[in-house]
């Protein structure tokens, strides 16, 4: 989105949106997470954002369990929502670290950077949009630019990938297992 001008990275996620008056994440109890007026959008892309994630690690009133687990132990048909797992850290206020100030992996994170991808092609889409809508639309649908550059752990570094969802099949017919080294 980067490359559309759609959005700047470097701005904090209570920033508006380029060219707009629309917050890039909504100003409401559900998105009052700690340190959100601190947290850009390339920290949250590299989880330098310390924001606490509720998929992988326990949370208050969870019986010590992550949030995830402890719903589905509730309810095993439950579909969850983006907010509805951002909220946990906005309602125990659970954290890391503060922005910029170390590196844990947080699912949590990406979740709420789903939210922004959607709120930011629903801004320039002029029509409600979710970051599936841009994946499928930007990344491996119609309006995809072909070649894609892209990297593969098993295929030589200088090949490209004419499409991406022949490479989702050759992935699905294998096994992979990604180490440190592959990365």
């Amino acid at each position: 989105m980067q490359q559309y001008d759609w959005l700047d990275m470097t701005q904090t996620v209570t920033a508006n949106m380029t060219g707009g008056n629309t917050p890039y994440v909504p100003d409401t109890l559900d998105y009052a997470i700690p340190y959100k007026e601190e947290i850009t959008i390339e920290q949250l892309l590299g989880h330098t954002a310390g924001v606490y994630d509720v998929d992988n690690d326990p949370v208050p009133g969870c019986d010590g369990n992550n949030y995830v687990d402890w719903m589905l132990e509730q309810n095993p048909d439950h579909q969850f929502t983006n907010v509805e797992q951002i909220r946990q850290d906005a309602v125990h206020q659970l954290k890391y670290f503060a922005p910029g100030m170390g590196y844990h992996y947080s699912d949590t994170g990406y979740t709420l950077l789903a939210e922004i991808i959607g709120r930011v092609y629903t801004c320039h889409a002029e029509t409600e949009k979710r970051y599936a809508d841009f994946i499928l639309e930007h990344v491996v649908g119609a309006e995809t630019q072909y070649p894609w550059p892209w990297l593969s752990p098993i295929w030589p570094r200088t090949r490209t990938c004419p499409n991406l969802m022949y490479a989702a099949r050759f992935f699905r017919r294998r096994e992979i297992r990604y180490t440190a080294a592959t990365i």
